[in-house]
């Protein structure tokens, strides 16, 4: 039995089937942009997260390392005349100023301006270096609470905000 039907009813057909596909096509299109931004979305959490480690890696951890060594390892107390001295050896100082010329661009620019100026000061030998070991090319700085205990706390507070940061982006 052949079904004859009429134009009207061939005119809605076709409009009930555009219809249905064209609603197909918008349910399909959203879903693939909540996936584009899902990604996009992804990336930047990646970027961020690469980003908090290498100044983690680079600049934060080990210049707050030297300091937290020069101030409280015990040691070094003997060379200190009290416990409020930062002692640095000549390495550190020198690794120091490595990280700060290669990865200075991690610090916010007061802060590294900051930092170099404290530094700076045995440059221009406004504290004395103190000769040890057999050497006498080698040295130690003897830092005053005064002088960097402000770039011990920018470091050690940095550290911790970015340690949390990332604890905060890799949490699934």
């Amino acid at each position: 039995m052949l079904l004859c039907l009429s134009s009207d009813q061939i005119e809605i057909s076709t409009a009930v089937a555009m219809l249905v596909l064209t609603a197909g096509l918008v349910y399909y299109a959203k879903k693939t942009i909540d996936y584009a931004k899902a990604t996009i979305e992804e990336g930047k959490k990646d970027r961020r997260k690469d980003a908090i480690e290498n100044k983690l890696e680079k600049i934060y951890s080990p210049i707050f390392d030297i300091l937290r060594k020069a101030k409280f390892d015990t040691t070094r107390y003997a060379r200190k005349d009290s416990v409020d001295e930062y002692l640095v050896f000549d390495r550190e100082f020198k690794e120091i100023h490595r990280r700060l010329a290669v990865f200075g661009h991690y610090l916010p620019t007061d802060e590294l301006r900051k930092f170099a100026i404290t530094l700076e000061k045995f440059r221009r030998k406004e504290y004395p270096r103190i000769i040890y070991g057999k050497s006498s090319t080698e040295y130690e700085y003897l830092f005053y609470e005064a002088d960097i205990g402000l770039d011990y706390e920018y470091f050690r507070k940095e550290r911790d905000r970015l340690a949390k940061e990332l604890e905060e982006l890799t949490k699934l």
